[in-house]
């Protein structure tokens, strides 16, 4: 699944957030922000178990603001062995 997050998403610990919950839902991928703002989030996993995952996601951390959520399922890539934060 890749995921970008649009609204109050960087700068309140949304890619800290988005690992534990990953780890929580035993998914790997990785997260990052965009230059536009965004974040960016690409998982792999279980499919409830990413479902589940993008509805924590949506509620975020304190402070962070959901306001859109662009979703597209995507074929694993079996690159992943954990979830990172990517700089």
């Amino acid at each position: 699944m890749r995921l970008i997050f649009g609204g109050r998403v960087q700068g309140v610990n949304f890619r800290d957030f988005t690992r534990r919950q990953a780890e929580e839902h035993h998914l790997v991928g990785c997260v990052r922000n965009l230059e536009d703002g965004t974040v960016q989030v690409i998982a792999e996993g279980q499919r409830p178990d990413i479902l589940h995952f993008i509805e924590q996601l949506m509620s975020g951390p304190p402070h962070a603001a959901v306001n859109s959520v662009d979703t597209q399922w995507v074929k694993p890539s079996g690159d992943f062995t954990d979830f990172s934060i990517r700089y």
